[in-house]
Protein backbone atom coordinates (compact mmCIF):
# COMPACT_ATOMS: atom_id res chain seq x y z
CA UNK A 1 0.00 0.00 0.00
CA UNK A 2 2.95 2.32 0.98
CA UNK A 3 4.48 1.18 -2.19
CA UNK A 4 1.44 2.01 -5.02
CA UNK A 5 1.04 5.43 -2.80
CA UNK A 6 4.52 6.13 -3.61
CA UNK A 7 4.18 5.22 -6.89
CA UNK A 8 1.22 7.38 -7.43
CA UNK A 9 3.07 10.51 -5.69
CA UNK A 10 6.37 9.71 -8.14
CA UNK A 11 3.89 9.75 -11.41
CA UNK A 12 2.06 12.92 -10.20
CA UNK A 13 5.09 14.58 -9.71
CA UNK A 14 6.80 13.47 -13.06
CA UNK A 15 3.76 14.72 -14.66
CA UNK A 16 3.84 18.34 -13.27
CA UNK A 17 7.79 18.36 -14.31
CA UNK A 18 7.17 17.66 -17.58
CA UNK A 19 4.69 20.10 -18.05
CA UNK A 20 6.76 22.66 -16.95
CA UNK A 21 9.05 21.76 -19.40
CA UNK A 22 6.51 21.87 -22.02
CA UNK A 23 5.37 25.09 -21.10
CA UNK A 24 9.03 26.51 -21.07
CA UNK A 25 9.01 25.79 -24.83
CA UNK A 26 12.82 24.79 -24.51
CA UNK A 27 13.95 27.42 -21.88
CA UNK A 28 13.15 25.61 -18.65
CA UNK A 29 14.45 28.39 -15.61
CA UNK A 30 15.06 26.28 -12.37
CA UNK A 31 13.08 28.32 -10.01
CA UNK A 32 12.06 26.91 -6.92
CA UNK A 33 9.00 25.52 -8.23
CA UNK A 34 10.96 23.50 -10.87
CA UNK A 35 13.10 22.29 -8.09
CA UNK A 36 10.71 20.72 -5.66
CA UNK A 37 9.52 18.87 -8.63
CA UNK A 38 12.83 17.16 -9.42
CA UNK A 39 12.95 13.59 -7.47
CA UNK A 40 14.80 13.61 -4.51
CA UNK A 41 15.25 9.72 -4.17
CA UNK A 42 13.96 6.50 -6.14
CA UNK A 43 10.30 5.17 -4.90
CA UNK A 44 12.59 2.06 -3.68
CA UNK A 45 14.58 4.23 -1.54
CA UNK A 46 11.45 5.93 -0.25
CA UNK A 47 10.11 2.59 0.77
CA UNK A 48 12.70 1.04 2.09
CA UNK A 49 13.46 4.32 4.42
CA UNK A 50 9.60 4.10 5.77
CA UNK A 51 9.89 0.58 6.58
CA UNK A 52 13.72 1.52 8.35
CA UNK A 53 11.79 4.09 10.18
CA UNK A 54 9.40 1.56 11.16
CA UNK A 55 11.51 -0.95 12.54
CA UNK A 56 13.42 1.34 14.37
CA UNK A 57 10.21 2.57 16.41
CA UNK A 58 9.17 -1.07 17.16
CA UNK A 59 12.91 -1.82 18.33
CA UNK A 60 12.93 1.26 20.54
CA UNK A 61 15.63 3.32 18.30
CA UNK A 62 14.92 6.78 17.60
CA UNK A 63 15.43 6.73 13.95
CA UNK A 64 17.19 10.61 14.23
CA UNK A 65 19.82 9.69 16.88
CA UNK A 66 23.50 9.92 16.24
CA UNK A 67 24.56 6.59 15.65
CA UNK A 68 28.21 7.18 14.84
CA UNK A 69 30.49 3.91 16.45
CA UNK A 70 31.16 4.07 19.83
CA UNK A 71 34.57 3.88 21.54
CA UNK A 72 36.59 0.66 21.78
CA UNK A 73 35.16 -0.34 18.28
CA UNK A 74 36.92 -0.16 15.00
CA UNK A 75 34.57 0.39 12.01
CA UNK A 76 34.36 -3.19 10.92
CA UNK A 77 35.08 -7.11 11.58
CA UNK A 78 38.78 -6.11 11.35
CA UNK A 79 40.75 -3.24 10.18
CA UNK A 80 44.39 -1.81 9.62
CA UNK A 81 46.29 0.55 9.23
CA UNK A 82 49.88 0.48 8.34
CA UNK A 83 51.30 -0.71 11.90
CA UNK A 84 47.98 -1.92 13.59
CA UNK A 85 45.61 -4.55 12.94
CA UNK A 86 42.30 -4.44 15.27
CA UNK A 87 40.03 -7.05 15.07
CA UNK A 88 36.82 -7.92 16.56
CA UNK A 89 36.41 -12.36 17.45
CA UNK A 90 33.77 -14.17 17.99
CA UNK A 91 33.25 -13.80 21.27
CA UNK A 92 32.90 -9.85 20.55
CA UNK A 93 36.59 -9.33 21.90
CA UNK A 94 38.70 -6.54 20.46
CA UNK A 95 42.29 -7.90 19.74
CA UNK A 96 44.67 -6.30 18.00
CA UNK A 97 48.41 -6.87 16.23
CA UNK A 98 50.96 -5.56 15.36
CA UNK A 99 51.62 -6.00 11.76
CA UNK A 100 55.03 -4.26 11.45
CA UNK A 101 58.01 -3.78 13.54
CA UNK A 102 57.78 -0.56 15.32
CA UNK A 103 59.62 0.69 18.34
CA UNK A 104 61.32 -2.33 19.00
CA UNK A 105 58.44 -4.44 18.83
CA UNK A 106 58.27 -7.39 16.26
CA UNK A 107 55.92 -7.36 13.91
CA UNK A 108 52.98 -10.20 14.92
CA UNK A 109 53.13 -8.78 18.39
CA UNK A 110 49.28 -9.52 20.28
CA UNK A 111 48.91 -5.95 21.31
CA UNK A 112 47.22 -7.84 24.56
CA UNK A 113 51.25 -8.89 25.52
CA UNK A 114 52.32 -5.11 25.92
CA UNK A 115 51.60 -3.06 29.38
CA UNK A 116 49.43 0.19 28.87
CA UNK A 117 52.52 2.77 29.29
CA UNK A 118 53.68 0.73 26.58
CA UNK A 119 50.80 0.97 23.89
CA UNK A 120 50.27 4.49 25.01
CA UNK A 121 54.05 5.54 24.45
CA UNK A 122 52.89 3.71 20.46
CA UNK A 123 50.36 5.43 20.49
CA UNK A 124 52.68 8.78 20.83
CA UNK A 125 54.79 8.02 17.95
CA UNK A 126 52.33 6.96 16.17
CA UNK A 127 50.98 10.38 16.26
CA UNK A 128 54.36 12.11 15.92
CA UNK A 129 55.00 10.42 12.61
CA UNK A 130 51.80 11.05 11.48
CA UNK A 131 50.16 7.60 11.33
CA UNK A 132 46.51 9.05 12.51
CA UNK A 133 45.14 5.52 10.97
CA UNK A 134 46.93 3.07 13.10
CA UNK A 135 46.96 5.55 15.94
CA UNK A 136 43.06 5.47 15.65
CA UNK A 137 42.91 1.73 15.56
CA UNK A 138 45.18 2.05 18.63
CA UNK A 139 42.88 4.15 20.80
CA UNK A 140 39.98 1.64 19.62
CA UNK A 141 41.80 -1.30 21.28
CA UNK A 142 42.85 0.78 24.22
CA UNK A 143 39.11 2.06 24.51
CA UNK A 144 38.21 -1.48 24.65
CA UNK A 145 40.75 -3.22 26.55
CA UNK A 146 41.52 -0.32 29.06
CA UNK A 147 38.94 1.66 28.89
CA UNK A 148 40.56 4.24 31.86
CA UNK A 149 43.59 4.29 29.45
CA UNK A 150 43.64 8.24 29.99
CA UNK A 151 43.27 8.91 33.05
CA UNK A 152 45.79 6.02 33.82
CA UNK A 153 48.20 7.41 31.18
CA UNK A 154 48.19 11.04 32.69
CA UNK A 155 48.44 10.08 35.87
CA UNK A 156 51.95 8.23 34.98
CA UNK A 157 52.68 11.85 33.19
CA UNK A 158 52.30 13.60 35.90
CA UNK A 159 54.57 11.04 37.68
CA UNK A 160 57.07 11.46 35.47
CA UNK A 161 57.54 15.02 35.66
CA UNK A 162 57.79 14.54 39.54
CA UNK A 163 60.49 11.81 39.09
CA UNK A 164 57.84 9.21 41.26
CA UNK A 165 56.36 5.83 39.84
CA UNK A 166 57.94 5.84 37.16
CA UNK A 167 58.03 1.74 35.55
CA UNK A 168 62.08 0.98 35.11
CA UNK A 169 62.32 -0.55 31.22
CA UNK A 170 62.11 -4.51 31.65
CA UNK A 171 64.55 -4.65 28.87
CA UNK A 172 67.38 -2.31 30.46
CA UNK A 173 66.85 -4.31 33.73
CA UNK A 174 66.96 -7.51 31.88
CA UNK A 175 70.08 -6.39 29.94
CA UNK A 176 68.92 -7.13 26.63
CA UNK A 177 68.61 -5.07 23.60
CA UNK A 178 64.44 -4.73 22.20
CA UNK A 179 64.97 -6.44 19.33
CA UNK A 180 66.26 -9.64 21.30
CA UNK A 181 64.26 -12.91 20.19
CA UNK A 182 62.03 -14.56 22.85
CA UNK A 183 64.76 -16.99 23.91
CA UNK A 184 67.02 -14.46 25.02
CA UNK A 185 64.30 -12.58 26.71
CA UNK A 186 63.38 -15.61 28.51
CA UNK A 187 67.20 -16.77 29.83
CA UNK A 188 67.81 -13.47 31.28
CA UNK A 189 64.76 -13.20 33.09
CA UNK A 190 65.10 -16.68 34.63
CA UNK A 191 68.90 -15.83 35.32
Amino acid sequence: RIAAQRWQDDLQRAQALWQCIEAADGFLVEDGKVAALRPVSSVSQEVERLIMRQACSWLGVDPDSDCRRPRGRPRGAGEEGDFILVEVNESNEVIGRLKKDFMGVRAGTDLAELGLLRLIEILGALRTQGLDVDAEYLEAYLDAAAPDWRTQGASYAAGAESGEGITPDPYEVLGVPRDAPMEDIVKAYRR
